[in-house]
């Protein structure tokens, strides 16, 4: 049988949710795939685990190496996968068994867009469900207004891509410790290609002390993050793109109501995002406090997020 499509995933000490994500992907009511696991130099039972998997399964590829990084990995990946159409899936995540055959039929609906996305359940360390993530996508008024985070919000494990395009920019840029989705999709829009989210529930995102939602960023991952949506403005004004040193310098030249908004939406994700950690755990009071802080410093930006992220 001939892939469609080849998922991919990278992986490192994620034996924990690993299974589930597997057992997710394997359960799709779309069977031809190929399915890429990338193990980047796991100590834990992971290289164990993905064995028997492999050892079932021959849709699924094992790929071992020393520990590289995520972007590494992934790249890895794109480049062994067979087929011009790559879905991905973070390891401590789980896919809903009609993900892969709801984002074809999206992108044969909607064939000039490089990229797909949906929406996602949220759920906890143990698995049940305590919210919803409806981020907006809108690359058109992004780019009109020149706002970012209208088209980098991608909810990264529910993509599926073109392979060709994704190569066409460079795919993941290594050597970047954070943040390597929202800079793929930033330069595949400033690259001329589109994103469009498909609003529907395809995906379970997994909230916990370890997930990319609510740790504790550390200075290097925010600057980052701020010279990721500066460049994108810049290219998308013509200008060249800086360094994470030089948009430092940068901001800290802005005059002081840019510098103190810029604050303020710093501290506020900061403490959104510990919301969000107490919210997974149960820890009432604890998110009452973070929430109430978050609401504080930025109350409309605040309760949009709550709402996309809980209540929607």
């Amino acid at each position: 049988m001939r892939a469609r499509v080849s998922v991919f995933m990278s992986v490192y000490n994620g034996a924990r949710f690993l299974p589930e994500a597997v057992d997710s992907v394997l359960a799709q009511t779309m069977s031809d795939f190929q399915f890429i696991v990338v193990d980047d130099g796991s100590t834990d039972s992971t290289p164990e685990i993905l064995r028997k998997y492999q050892e079932k399964d021959e849709r699924i590829v094992v790929l071992s190496q020393p520990n590289r990084g995520i972007p590494a990995s992934l790249n890895r990946a794109i480049a062994t996968a067979e087929t011009e159409l790559l879905a991905h899936l973070d390891a401590d995540d789980r896919a809903l068994p009609f993900w892969l055959e709801k984002q074809m039929e999206f992108l044969q609906q909607y064939p000039d867009n490089t990229v797909v996305c949906s929406y996602a359940y949220l759920i906890d360390a143990e698995g049940k469900r305590i919210g919803k993530s409806k981020n907006p996508v809108d690359v058109k008024r992004g780019i009109a207004e020149l706002n970012p985070e209208l088209f980098l919000d991608v909810i990264h494990s529910t993509v599926l891509m073109r392979k060709s395009r994704l190569l066409e920019v460079g795919a993941y840029r290594e050597g970047q410790r954070y943040l390597e989705d929202r800079d793929l999709w930033g330069r595949l829009v400033t690259a001329g290609q589109s994103i469009r989210c498909n609003p529907e529930m395809l995906v379970e995102y997994r909230v916990h002390s370890a997930s990319v939602t609510v740790k504790k960023r550390d200075p290097m991952e925010v600057m980052l993050g701020r010279s990721i949506s500066l460049n994108v403005v810049r290219r998308l004004r013509g200008e060249t793109e800086l360094s994470p040193e030089e948009a430092a310098q940068w901001f800290a030249s802005r005059p002081f109501h840019e510098r103190l908004k810029q604050a303020r939406k710093v501290t506020s994700g900061r403490y959104f995002r510990e919301a969000a950690r107490h919210y997974a755990e149960r820890r009432w009071f604890r998110l009452a406090i973070a929430l109430g802080i978050a609401t504080a410093i930025r109350p409309l930006y605040a309760l949009q997020r709550a709402g996309r992220k809980v209540l929607g």
